[in-house]
């Protein structure tokens, strides 16, 4: 059975025996209840564990990634301009959604509450946001190994991305042994992630058992109003691609709609990007898109830009956030936009359910959100994945036509440069 299918069952027995045991054994919900806490907190803090290297290593090797692909040739320098504009482009939309759509589609309030209760949070709990003074006095960090230790999200995340943007001034030869030790230490953690995600299932059914002993049958509400809330944000991403195919690559939508729909297909199937991509290449092909555009543009997206990854991990957060009564500063909403975008430039197009921890586990660090309602949602998250994935592959065409028509010169100087 797939992990995706494990985990999900894992998650619908937590929540069904949950809810026999409110509705009919009510006297069983402590001593069981208490089991299931610690289930859970241990899996939970066996991520936790990986999130500081982590996002360390993603973020150093994203920026040295990001200006080793810029250094590629012309075309390849407005392809990854481009997507770098875009990601910013979705990640403001994630937000600016979330933040006017949620008053207007609530999370029910029973649910939250229960959800709130089983990360031990209450409102009143929960600390306000600094002032702006005392925050931007706290970004630099004095002491780095100090501000990893006390989790200090956003000092972490500007170290590396200074720490990214020296190395790639430092000498090739000394760069390369620091750039293999983080790429080193970025597979290593992905290699723990993976260990922890075997579990899943178990700590999913104990996270899903303890929301349900405290929520009832309304623990349902919850989970069934994320999924319709993200894959409402997916859907918009993919009209979004539409538009960029018609505005920007002068292709309508019904001949754009029959020239991506196989791509489409596989993204549906595969929740890859990478794995679609001999698809998408075809579908620009049928779009009378060249070869010297294509071959460069998508290989490019499926290393680096993935359109609705930015929104779907904003769109999490500030769900989050509101599922915890937690109200953000701007400030703080800025950092976890830009730490979106540059954690999507080391992230690849495989299945969301491998990298959904490493991808939103920064942005909910840096806004202040608890995790514990991320493990619950990866193992609802299969239909919003699916939805996101086909909007990520229609963007990528969309993006392509976009650029053949705007830089068709560029294209055909380099075409010997195309392997």
């Amino acid at each position: 059975m797939p992990l995706t299918m494990r985990i999900l069952t894992g998650l619908a027995l937590g929540l069904i025996g949950g809810v026999v045991l409110f509705e009919f054994l009510p006297d069983s919900i402590g001593p069981v209840g208490t089991t299931a806490q610690v289930i859970g907190g241990l899996w939970l803090n066996a991520l936790r564990m990986t999130i500081i290297p982590l996002v360390f290593a993603l973020l150093a090797l994203g920026v040295v990634n990001a200006a080793a692909l810029a250094g590629q040739g012309t075309l390849a320098l407005k392809t990854v301009v481009t997507y770098v504009v875009l990601l910013l482009v979705s990640a403001v939309l994630g937000a600016a959604l979330t933040l006017g759509l949620l008053p207007l589609f609530p999370i029910p309030a029973d649910a939250a509450q229960a959800l709130r209760s089983s990360a031990g949070l209450h409102h009143a709990e929960i600390m306000p946001s600094p002032p702006l003074s005392e925050m931007l006095l706290g970004i630099i960090p004095a002491n780095p190994i100090e501000a990893a230790a006390n989790g200090a999200m956003l000092q972490i995340v500007i170290f590396a991305l200074v720490f990214g943007l020296a190395l790639t001034r430092v000498n090739v030869t000394r760069r390369a042994a620091i750039v293999d030790f983080l790429h080193a230490l970025n597979d290593v953690m992905f290699v723990i992630v993976r260990w922890v995600l075997i579990a899943a299932p178990l700590g999913v059914c104990a996270l899903g058992l303890s929301l349900a002993l405290r929520a009832g049958a309304s623990a349902f509400g919850a989970l069934a109003h994320y999924v319709a809330f993200s894959c409402g944000l997916a859907l918009i991403g993919i009209g979004l691609a539409y538009v960029m195919a018609w505005i920007g690559g002068g292709v309508s939508p019904w001949r754009f709609a029959r020239g991506v729909a196989p791509a489409q297909a596989v993204a549906v199937s595969t929740q890859s990007s990478l794995a679609s991509l001999p698809a998408t290449l075809a579908s620009t092909d049928a779009l009378g898109i060249p070869r010297a555009v294509s071959g460069v543009t998508l290989p490019l997206a499926v290393s680096i830009f993935r359109f609705n990854g930015p929104m779907q991990n904003l769109m999490l957060g500030l769900y989050g956030a509101s599922l915890y009564g937690i109200h953000p500063s701007f400030t703080l909403i800025v950092a976890a936009i830009l730490v979106a975008v540059v954690i999507e430039q080391s992230s690849v197009g495989l299945p969301n359910q491998l990298n959904f921890f490493t991808a939103y586990l920064p942005v909910y660090a840096v806004l202040g959100v608890p995790v514990e309602v991320l493990a619950l949602l990866i193992a609802v998250d299969v239909l919003p994945d699916m939805v996101a994935t086909t909007g990520n592959v229609s963007m990528n065409a969309a993006v392509t036509t976009a650029i053949s028509k705007r830089f068709a010169p560029d294209a055909s100087a380099q075409t010997d440069q195309i392997v």
